[in-house]
């Protein structure tokens, strides 16, 4: 199987289509469901640090949870970063209200 292969083969999957598209979804939600009824600690600094900062569920959960536990993060993030989830969450929903009002500022019209 060549590269081309794959990827035409991976499409119908990656996007839930196809004959198989139910069992494909129900798939990524019970991965998800799996993943969040384990401690986090029990995953590698990579899966960490993904879900921390490529995918912040653990930032949004985790940390502050740790702050308000007193603990440190095993895989040594610094305790300021715990605290962080606020303010990072105020910064971003400002980043969003300036982004949906430069769009209202620029639009024009649907047209016609």
């Amino acid at each position: 199987m060549n590269l081309d292969e794959l990827t035409r083969a991976s499409g119908e999957w990656l996007r839930g289509s196809g004959p198989e598209s139910d069992i494909v979804i129900s798939s990524r939600i019970r991965l998800a469901r799996n993943l969040s009824s384990f401690p986090f600690t029990i995953f590698g600094t990579f899966i960490r640090r993904f879900f921390t900062f490529v995918v912040p569920a653990a930032f949004v959960a985790y940390l502050p949870t740790l702050a308000l536990l007193g603990r440190s993060d095993p895989a040594g993030l610094p305790t300021w970063l715990s605290w962080s989830a606020l303010p990072v969450s105020l910064l971003a929903a400002a980043a969003a209200w300036w982004i949906w009002r430069l769009g209202l500022r620029h639009y024009v019209g649907a047209g016609s």
